[in-house]
């Protein structure tokens, strides 16, 4: 029997933020792909990025030339469940590899200006209990809240506005902090 999954929404900053609780027999087939392809997932990060255009040592993305992973299928199917009524749409996903002292500087996943395509949600999905991400409030007034930090856990996804500032930072832990950050365009459904 297959576990359910689980979700809720997060209401911060006032923004709503939705998290999924993906079970194990979803997630760890997952997992085992992305660890089958993480030489792979290396090397198109030093193709692209060289060690001039890393953020940081330690940190590795196929963000440039994602490597297909048939697993994420599930999750992209979860999603579209969970938003029955609307037009769901995955832009794109990638896997990012954090070493013990890997960070993701502060930045947003917004669609630039004149691209056509627009998403307008993204979403980080952790595959290690390793490390946190800090989402920034974007409000400037009437703040109670600066900060959100979402600590990694196995199946946890956080689906959250395209334009909220994040980052993450290192997590000096001996083990990699693997995660699949996606973007996503989900709209009213046409009727």
């Amino acid at each position: 029997m297959t576990a359910q999954v689980r979700i809720k929404n997060l209401d911060v900053f006032p923004q709503i933020f939705v998290e999924f609780y993906f079970p194990p027999d979803i997630i760890t087939p997952l997992y085992e792909e992305v660890i089958q392809n993480k030489d792979k997932i290396k090397k198109i990060n030093d193709k692209h990025f060289g060690d001039g255009g890393r953020i940081a040592v330690d940190y590795w993305t196929d963000f440039e030339e994602t490597v297909k992973l048939n697993e994420m299928n599930k999750i992209v199917y979860q999603v579209g469940m969970y938003f029955k009524d609307m037009q769901v749409t995955c832009d794109g996903y990638w896997t990012a590899i954090y070493g013990p002292y890997g960070v993701h500087g502060s930045h947003t996943h917004s669609s630039k200006l004149f691209e056509s395509k627009i998403n307008n949600l993204s979403s980080v999905l952790y595959l290690t209990n390793i490390g946190s991400t800090k989402f920034h409030n974007p409000s400037t007034h009437n703040v109670t809240e600066n900060l959100l930090i979402i600590k990694a856990e196995v199946g946890k996804m956080i689906m959250f506005p395209s334009n909220i500032l994040h980052s993450s930072p290192a997590h000096n832990v001996e083990k990699e902090k693997i995660i699949i950050s996606a973007n996503w365009q989900i709209h009213q459904s046409k009727i």
